[in-house]
């Protein structure tokens, strides 16, 4: 159930219930007790139930699915009118916190408020999905929002890494300047403040989609999608930042990237005066934002390059390949012209002699 999925992977602090949610816990044990005094009322075994939840309440350990269940032990004891009452509201309620798409699928195949006779069946099976759903969303919103908090913090750490990577071989730079670099010291340093705004990039990136209310998918599921690929969401899209900042920088200084929209590089390396520094900033920072603007700009670089080279006439012949056959018929041709030589040559070599012995 899904109950037992929120408890299996609930962070304590984050599934807490807050304090104002212990006095709705508290008052659904107390409506309860009121309607189980009822003659004609049925426990269905939840008795039990509500005093695990009172003791629970007691002891102030109360969670969020503990509240759900507070709800569903009532609904049992609750009247048909009063179950169809409460389905109202409790829809209302779902509707915000599921969100349309949900919603519309639950819609489909929900019970009708309106029939007539009324199925207390349905109607409480109704109410009891939704009951469950809400505080499933409470319970699981929690767990979820603390695991994107751990991921953000890791996302913080591996890029102020990575920063002072770049930072120290800027200082290297600086103080190296009489050293034989192939580019000069300025613009190593423009190459590595490039690098820098593409790791900028890839967090606001990465952050951007662990925040995105678009995302219609089960909270449980960004937990645990989160905690198994937290190095590849942190420290991993980091360093890709950091590469495609270089590359896009070096695109751009040798012209296979290049525009009225591109930055302008000399051939030694330094952006030209103007606004040239603010687009080069620009473009390494969407480099890092645009995860496979520079995976699909190399692509399309390789295709031409393939494209190419496959075109080119060449200008240098291509002897044939020898093949078995081909010489086993040489040989063959070789033999019949010789025999045919000599056979040739026979009738002048015996009348030479019979001249010569007469």
């Amino acid at each position: 159930m899904k109950t037992a999925h929120v408890r299996a992977f609930s962070v304590t602090r984050a599934n807490r219930l807050p304090e104002g949610a212990f006095d709705e816990l508290r008052r659904l044990i107390e409506t309860y007790q009121r309607l189980r005094s009822r003659a004609d009322a049925k426990a269905n075994g939840t008795d039990a139930e509500i005093a695990v939840l009172k003791n629970r309440l007691d002891a102030r350990t109360s969670q969020w699915t503990d509240l759900g269940e507070a709800v569903l032990c009532t609904i049992w004891l609750l009247e048909v009118e009063e179950v169809r009452a409460h389905l109202a509201s409790w829809r209302r309620r779902m509707h915000e916190v599921i969100g349309d798409t949900r919603y519309a699928s639950y819609s489909a195949c929900a019970a009708d408020l309106n029939a007539l006779p009324p199925d207390a069946v349905a109607l409480r099976a109704d109410l009891a999905e939704c009951i469950d759903t809400v505080n499933y969303f409470y319970g699981a919103y929690g767990v979820a929002a603390s695991s994107r908090t751990q991921v953000t913090k890791a996302l913080i750490a591996y890029a102020a890494l990575v920063l002072g990577v770049l930072a120290s071989f800027g200082i290297f730079f600086a103080f190296a300047s009489h050293l034989n670099i192939v580019l000069p010291v300025d613009a190593l340093e423009y190459m590595l403040a490039t690098s820098a705004a593409a790791v900028f990039g890839s967090v606001i990136s990465v952050q951007r989609r662990l925040q995105d209310p678009t995302i219609d998918v089960d909270p449980l599921y960004r937990y645990i999608q989160s905690r198994s690929d937290r190095l590849s969401m942190t420290f991993v899209s980091v360093v890709f930042g950091a590469v495609f900042g270089l590359t896009v920088y070096l695109l751009l200084l040798s012209g296979l990237l290049g525009g009225s929209a591109f930055p302008q590089i000399g051939d030694d390396g330094i952006p030209k005066p103007g606004k040239t520094v603010a687009l080069l900033l620009l473009y390494g920072f969407l480099a890092g934002f645009a995860e496979q603007l520079i995976p699909d700009t190399l692509t399309r670089i390789a295709a031409t390059t393939i494209d190419g080279i496959v075109g080119a006439p060449s200008t240098t012949p291509i002897p044939p390949v020898p093949t078995p056959d081909r010489d086993l018929g040489r040989a063959r041709s070789a033999n019949v012209t010789t025999a045919s030589s000599a056979a040739a040559a026979e009738p002048t070599n015996v009348a030479t002699y019979d001249h010569a012995g007469a």
